[in-house]
């Protein structure tokens, strides 16, 4: 396998690991071990480069859940919001946010679960840095424990958010994320 990848032309490596990912994600999602693995996929992440606002991180997971169709236009302007009047509450781990709206006043249609990655940081309103904003909608009362703690355990040492910090494309993000 090593000399394939060797031989493999640079500026293909991407697309065959994009592939190569994107099969391991129907895989696993079969399988259903990790619940962070059957609710995520390659095409519910995207990467930020430089610093942003925690605004525009919510605002970008929640627009990535209004074109999967799970929540309507006012979802991620309701979860700013809350961060507007609840303060930080949505920082749940060392370096990761999640961002919710209430289900009835967001126009919540399915189950979803997006992120945002920026690896130079998102500022919170205390001054606590973030590198990670999920941004999660519920339609159910399904319990989501299992996925609220694999979430927070990504968050608990410095090598795994180090490791998934230095991931460069989505494919790769989503495969330090979920093995």
């Amino acid at each position: 396998m090593k000399s394939f990848i060797e031989k493999l032309d640079v500026s293909k490596r991407d697309a065959f690991f994009d592939e190569v990912y994107a099969l391991m994600d129907i895989k696993i999602q079969s399988i259903g071990k990790s619940v962070l693995a059957q609710m995520l996929t390659t095409s519910d992440i995207k990467i930020k480069q430089g610093m942003i606002t925690w605004e525009q991180g919510i605002l970008e997971a929640a627009d990535i859940l209004k074109k999967k169709g799970c929540v309507g236009d006012e979802y991620g302007e309701r979860a700013v919001e809350n961060v507007k009047e609840y303060g930080d509450y949505i920082i749940i781990s060392k370096g990761i946010a999640l961002a919710h709206a209430g289900k009835k006043e967001a126009h919540v249609y399915k189950d979803g679960l997006s992120l945002v990655m920026c690896p130079d940081g998102i500022e919170f309103t205390e001054g606590n840095i973030v590198y990670l904003v999920f941004c999660f909608a519920t339609v159910g009362e399904k319990e989501y424990l299992k996925l609220f703690q694999e979430i927070i355990a990504l968050g608990k040492t410095k090598k795994k958010m180090k490791e998934i910090l230095q991931q460069k494309n989505v494919a790769s993000l989503y495969h330090v994320l979920v093995f």
